[in-house]
């Protein structure tokens, strides 16, 4: 293989590792934003879980340092978790009357 060929092997890699990485880093940024927004509304109705805002802290300073990969896995367990808080406050809603003496 000659030099010509080797560089150009790896200018093309190291594009194409950048437009991967520039996708992860645009989907985890999305990712943030919609657990973002599920924490926002959950938290609204007063039932905020800790461990949702500690996965969306963990998320945000994981995609500002460049680990985008971690930050969507953080992401998620935002999303999941604060999509478990909104169930349980939508069940609660109703639930209580219930549990109260008649």
């Amino acid at each position: 293989m000659t030099p010509k060929f080797m560089g150009m092997a790896a200018l093309s890699l190291a594009l194409f590792s950048g437009s991967v990485l520039a996708d992860d880093c645009t989907e985890a940024s999305t990712l943030i934003q919609k657990a973002q927004d599920a924490y926002n509304a959950v938290d609204a109705r007063g039932f905020a879980w800790v461990p949702t805002a500690t996965y969306l802290a963990d998320a945000k300073a994981e995609h500002a340092s460049g680990a985008c990969e971690q930050a969507m896995v953080h992401a998620q367990r935002a999303l999941d978790t604060a999509k478990a808080a909104m169930a349980q406050a939508e069940n609660e809603a109703t639930a209580w009357q219930s549990r109260v003496l008649k």
